[in-house]
């Protein structure tokens, strides 16, 4: 996009599209080392599966520059006496990588001074507008969040609602150097929409456009450490069934913080889908699972939830529930958004295999609902395309599990899941 601005222009800014080239091309070359067999299971000699980790990083990294060079020369009004600092840091993406093995952390926007406004860009690589909720992590809670509106020709500054949500620490309490601000964000397509993050004058009082989340905690005696705003926890022992809601849907959960329905509420109908993890183990004898081959010892065995930690934060945009064990975080959001993620839940699994008691086991999260799809699913091929695939009981378990690169559904003549 940015190049081709430059093309609009008539003005080729040859050092930035050469160093963005340059960054482009190293890349491609690492993504193509990447797409050996070895290089995907991780299965090579130990230094050359450090070095395709470094490469990666590097790689990350370097995309990451030419992210925030086109993203700042895209933003600028006067593009034709544009000159780029090619030394420059724009932007800081949303989340950072220490090392090649690490899992992503998310960017802490230091909140410092209510003269001085962070600036955040959203990007939206659709060709079609979007507006979704997002969640940004910030140092300080009393904050504000506003973008520029022009109203007759003049930019005018237009506060947009907000919820603050606590961010856990590894240990369990509430941490008091970050905070997760969720606002609804729209997007025109193929474009960057800029909004602003500043802290509160003193002057200015309450921000009456942020409200504060709920917190609950199942299965717990501890009380967590106090931190303002979220000052209210209700903590209980044992747990018990709920649900959670917004417009579209309404998510029902056991007490163990499980998902086991969905009603949608424009025509009533509740479809059960219940969620559970399964176990396999591997042969004792001949060939063995690892990082090419699946070979399960046998059907798999449900994986037995005991008294989780259970976390339940509700709010008027955002809504989660954590589940957390030795060996998994689970973690089920239902978004209050007029966009196509306010339709749905949002699920993530964090899953540890090196915990104790995980070794030669596989890990696969079962969803058991009434849908009459007999042995017909449906994934997609490579992200391009959906497929239909059947099930046989006459092969081997392995043979009916499929990837899904970005979805699979069932279906059948009166509802889809």
């Amino acid at each position: 996009m940015a190049w081709a601005e430059m093309e609009y222009i008539g003005s080729d800014k040859t050092e930035l599209a050469s160093k963005c080239m340059a960054n482009l091309v190293e890349a491609r070359k690492s993504l193509s080392l990447f797409q050996h067999h070895d290089g995907i299971t991780g299965t090579a000699k130990d230094h050359v599966v450090l070095d395709y980790g470094e490469k990666m990083l590097n790689s990350i990294n370097l995309l990451q520059e030419v992210i925030s060079h086109s993203s700042n020369f895209l933003l600028t009004k006067s593009k034709a006496n544009f000159k780029p600092n090619l030394q420059t840091t724009y932007f800081d993406l949303d989340d950072t990588r220490s090392a090649a093995w690490s899992v992503p952390s998310k960017t802490v926007i230091q909140v410092d001074h209510p003269d001085m406004p962070n600036r955040v860009v959203i990007s939206n690589s659709h060709a079609r507008r979007r507006q979704e909720m997002v969640s940004i992590r910030v140092s300080k809670p009393d904050v504000r969040v506003y973008y520029m509106n022009m109203i007759e020709d003049e930019e005018e500054e237009e506060t947009i609602p907000t919820q603050i949500s606590p961010v856990f620490k590894t240990d369990g309490d509430i941490s008091n150097e970050q905070f997760e601000v969720t606002f609804l964000a729209t997007v025109p397509a193929l474009g960057l929409q800029t909004y602003f993050v500043r802290q509160l004058k003193p002057e200015e009082g309450k921000n009456d456009e942020m409200s504060v989340a709920t917190v609950k905690i199942f299965n717990s005696n501890a009380q967590p450490f106090q931190v303002i705003p979220f000052d209210a926890v209700e903590i209980s022992s044992a747990a018990s069934d709920f649900s959670m809601s917004n417009t579209y849907v309404t998510a029902d959960f056991d007490a163990n913080g499980m998902l086991q329905a969905i009603t949608t509420k424009d025509d009533a109908v509740k479809t059960e889908a219940k969620i559970e993890f399964m176990e396999y183990g591997t042969k004792a004898r001949g060939d063995k699972s690892g990082a090419y081959l699946f070979m399960p010892d046998g059907p798999g065995k449900v994986k037995k939830l005991s008294s989780p930690l259970v976390r339940i934060v509700e709010g008027k945009l955002r809504s989660s529930v954590t589940v957390v064990q030795k060996w998994i975080t689970h973690i089920v959001i239902l978004n209050s958004s007029p966009g196509v993620d306010g339709t749905g839940l949002m699920i993530e699994n964090d899953i540890d295999l090196t915990s104790d008691g995980m070794n030669n086991r596989e890990i696969s999260m079962r969803v058991t609902s009434n849908v009459g799809s007999g042995d017909v699913f449906f994934t997609d091929l490579n992200g391009f395309q959906m497929i239909r695939r059947k099930r046989y009981a006459k092969l081997p378990i392995q043979a009916n599990f499929y990837p899904l690169p970005s979805m699979g559904y069932i279906q059948d003549s009166k509802t889809r899941l």
